[in-house]
């Protein structure tokens, strides 16, 4: 219903390469287990795409061959350099070689440092600046950044007049400006406008000193060319004005200079970029290298290499129907790129300065283009998931990763594929991290005729989604983003055999626009879903739960278990079935059972196992279920809470009344009460406290089932009633990790409910000193952690 497939978590962490800003952010081992899974080793890949160099690698270390379309120049060129780098030998020489080559009557490196020189404030010594710190708008730095080697003297100062006049000294009318235009665009190209506004994200003083060191590289020998150009790529991103201050961890989208940035010293940079490729090429990964990698049309090796076609992947396409080889494609897969004019822009920018003008020609069209909304990419992978579709046997697989997911991306990469022909099979999400895993087929010929039918009215589609959103609302039992709603209602609508939208009747812009138009008209229906956070003009920023007549229907039902409850208890179950685990067992173990839409985010799962489980001592990463979480260990702990509340309820005289409730049962060691274990009464019979004592921290179906509950004809509701639940200290995180991520949960909990520690209770079960009067404050003297400090919890 919600998808079958399980979320591939990443084996290991993506690396950081140069211009990692602005690929995908796509952990490692996804494509290589998805692709075991599927297809023979040797088997032909295609990365349509070519938009995350680390995916093509990883498939063709796995033993596959993987034809790759790279449209892009830069994108290209990572992907050479990710199958086979340079050495840190090779990239070190290069830069020798660049610093002693002339420069006047002077070496290039001293050449290079000293326009980045200040006067330290402390000693008064000239010293290489790290950075300088500009306004936007300003026509001179207002501080610097320096570690001064002879006072150590560090950190940020303001620029002094000296600094100004350095900077001053630049001028945008310098030949050196002139050339950066020129390897890109001719005088007479009418593209040079567009160049010169790539190229006023750069200051003066970057583009003097990068071309003091490109006019170097034209009479290079191929290998030091290679080595030189991998070192200055990175470099060409650390010299332009997008680095916002003090904050650095930025992905820019646009050529949007911040309102304060960094303006970084460009030889330190081409230093740190030696650094940069060498912690990718460790001794440990050397052999994985090199990958072999052709160019098209000729072919790697069976065991596994990298085809390289230089154009789009509908260029391939024509290439393949005209002219085909002796290759027949097993698989799909790689990141679907995001829209982005800032990398774009900005390759075309460094394709010219290190290729020359002819290499920036292919994709110089790219600095036309002002907006990439959601519309313009729809219509654009829908032509290339046409044009795809013409090259593939019914029922091969394709994965699809978004690296950054949005409601917007998957929006127009599900209708894409859609309208192309494509059958969604799986969407896997997690949020937190931002990634969303997608599987296709190609379609048959009796699904593309099923979708040739009538087209349906916007009062129909809008039922659809109504359905469709409540039915997974029902499934979840807890409020979703608007993201994961939205995902649900478009993979319903892509699943079922029912086209709303046909395919050749509208265009992919028109049709997306449609469809989010009535799912945002759904969200603002009257008596509709609940909204927590946003507003009717940022409707993707809240969460979603049924209206108030729906929720009570389902509590009533008596099947309300939270899908983060459900995780609680199968992460609890897998621990004590299997000792000795790793984090990343768990981890995978728990994407299986909830597969789809359901996928947990990895936080919950974190805080389920910190809370049933420990390290074992003297092992790495190897998890087993906690002592006192046993099922004899809880079971002796909930007879010994129930006696404490017992006897404090006597000696405070209330009258005591014990229930053996009716247990939910759900498997080891866990049982949910939904009736309360003991009750103190007034003299006059009225109920005081209710307590629920638990060994989990599953309360959900208790919050939601209990508030409309009587006992013995008594409505528990009285104006002075508290409800307390018990439970183990250890489950104070994950409570209150849920409890923040749930706001429909937050909200009830507010209304009379009080949580009590199992160690505090034992405190009070030894305190001679407790009264009715002083009850509370005792209560309060160990709250659940990481919760709001406006709420009670005791």
């Amino acid at each position: 219903m919600f998808g079958s497939y399980p979320f591939i978590p990443g084996s290991y962490e993506a690396q950081q390469v140069p211009l990692s800003r602005y690929l995908p952010p796509i952990p490692g081992g996804i494509i290589e287990n998805w692709l075991k899974e599927r297809v023979s080793q040797g088997a032909w890949i295609l990365d349509p795409f070519g938009a995350s160099p680390q995916l093509a690698t990883e498939a063709a270390r796995a033993g596959y061959r993987v034809l790759v379309a790279a449209y892009n120049p830069i994108a290209r060129f990572l992907l050479e350099l990710a199958a086979d780098p340079p050495t840190e030998s090779e990239l070190r020489a290069a830069l020798a070689d660049l610093a002693i080559s002339p420069k006047g009557e002077e070496r290039l490196e001293p050449h290079i440092r000293s326009l980045y020189l200040t006067e330290c404030l402390q000693c008064g010594k000239s010293v290489s600046a790290e950075a300088f710190i500009w306004k936007r708008g300003d026509s001179v730095p207002t501080s610097r950044i320096y570690n001064c080697p002879n006072c150590m003297e560090s950190g940020e100062f303001p620029t002094s007049e000296s600094d100004a006049k350095r900077a001053a000294h630049f001028g945008k009318s310098s030949l050196h400006h002139a050339r950066a235009l020129e390897r890109v665009a001719a005088l007479d190209d009418p593209d040079r406008v567009h160049v010169e506004e790539a190229l006023s994200t750069y200051l003066p003083r970057a583009v003097y000193a990068l071309f003091t060191i490109i006019n170097k590289l034209d009479n290079l020998p191929p290998n030091r060319h290679r080595a030189l150009a991998a070192l200055l790529l990175p470099v060409f991103d650390k010299a332009n004005t997008l680095w916002q201050y003090p904050t650095e961890r930025t992905r820019p989208r646009k050529l949007n200079v911040p309102s304060q940035f960094r303006e970084n010293n460009i030889w330190l940079e081409l230093e740190n970029a030696v650094s940069l490729w060498s912690q990718n090429t460790s001794a440990k990964e050397l052999e994985f290298y090199p990958i072999p990698i052709t160019s098209w049309p000729e072919l790697p090796p069976n065991s596994g290499g990298i085809c390289l076609f230089d154009g789009r992947l509908n260029d391939l396409v024509i290439q393949i129907l005209k002219d085909p080889l002796p290759i027949e494609i097993k698989a799909v897969s790689g990141a679907l790129p995001r829209p982005n004019q800032a990398y774009w822009s900005l390759s075309a920018l460094w394709a010219g300065w290190l290729w020359g003008r002819d290499e920036a020609a292919k994709i110089k069209g790219v600095l036309r283009r002002r907006r990439y909304d959601w519309a313009w990419h729809c219509t654009a992978l829908q032509k290339a998931f046409s044009g795809l579709i013409q090259i593939l046997g019914p029922g091969i697989p394709i994965m699809g990763i978004i690296g950054e997911a949005e409601a917007g991306f998957l929006s127009a990469a599900i209708i894409a594929a859609w309208m192309a022909g494509f059958k969604l099979i799986n969407v896997s999400l997690r949020e937190e991290i931002g990634q969303a895993q997608l599987y296709w087929i190609r379609s048959t010929d009796q699904d593309i005729i099923k979708n040739k039918t009538r087209q349906e009215s916007d009062t129909e589609l809008l039922n659809f989604f109504h359905q469709a959103a409540d039915n997974y609302l029902r499934f979840c039992c807890e409020p979703v983003s608007y993201l994961r709603l939205d995902s649900s209602v478009l993979f319903s609508l892509a699943e079922s055999h029912t086209t709303v939208i046909p395919p050749n009747i509208d265009t992919p812009s028109n049709t997306l626009a449609r469809i989010n138009n009535n799912f945002q008209e759904l969200l603002f229906e009257k008596n509709g879903y609940t909204r927590y956070g946003g507003s009717e003009h940022s409707l993707d920023t809240a969460n979603y739960w049924l209206s108030h007549e729906d929720s009570e229907k389902l509590y009533k039902s008596g099947k309300f278990v939270t899908l983060s409850d459900q995780v609680e208890i199968k992460v609890a179950n897998y621990l004590q079935e299997h000792p000795g685990c790793s984090s990343s067992e768990i981890d995978k173990f728990a994407c299986q059972a909830f597969p789809g839409l359901l996928t947990p985010e990895r936080d919950l799962v974190l805080q389920s196992m910190k809370s049933y489980g420990k390290l074992e001592p003297h092992k790495s990463d190897c998890w087993i279920l906690r002592t006192q979480d046993t099922t004899e260990g809880r079971n002796e702990d909930i007879t010994e809470m129930k006696y404490h509340l017992e006897q404090i309820g006597i000696d405070l005289k209330y009258e005591v009344s014990r229930f053996e409730a009716e247990q939910l049962k759900l498997g080891m060691p866990l049982s949910i009460s939904i009736l309360p274990s003991l009750t103190w009464q007034d003299t006059g019979g009225e109920i005081k406290f209710e307590f629920f004592v638990i060994s989990t921290a599953i309360i959900s179906n208790i919050i939601f089932q209990i508030n409309d509950f009587c006992i013995g004809g008594l409505n528990i509701d009285g104006l002075h009633l508290q409800r307390i639940i018990v439970l183990p200290g250890g489950r104070a995180g994950l409570l209150g990790y849920k409890l923040q991520q749930d706001a429909h949960l937050r909200n009830a909990v507010e209304f009379r409910w009080q949580f009590l520690k199992f160690r505090n209770l034992r405190r009070l079960s030894e305190n001679n000193l407790l009264t009715r009067d002083n009850l509370q404050r005792y209560l309060a003297l160990d709250p659940l952690a990481n919760t709001d400090p406006q709420m009670t919890f005791i």
